[in-house]
């Protein structure tokens, strides 16, 4: 499987949204792919900024931005949290 279905929790604008991942990409690639759907989908205020880190709910683990999703502990179904 080239994806995984993760739900995304996004405190800062009190969202959550589910969605399909590449496995080959980045965490960095990842966020910034993210980022923008939430902007397409026209959530009103997001920030901008440049410490953003993505994390793993269950663990609480900051996933590296340089690492591979397929690299990574995140599995099919799990929530990711942007902070």
């Amino acid at each position: 499987m080239n994806k995984l279905l993760i739900k995304i929790e996004y405190p800062i604008i009190n969202q959550d949204f589910e969605m399909f991942i590449p496995i080959n990409k980045t965490v960095a690639k990842i966020l910034n792919l993210v980022q923008k759907a939430i902007l397409e989908l026209n959530v009103d205020i997001i920030p901008s900024r440049h410490d953003i880190g993505l994390y793993l709910k269950s663990s609480g683990e900051l996933l590296p931005m340089n690492e591979i999703i397929k690299n990574t502990k995140i599995r099919q179904g799990d929530t990711l949290v942007i902070l």
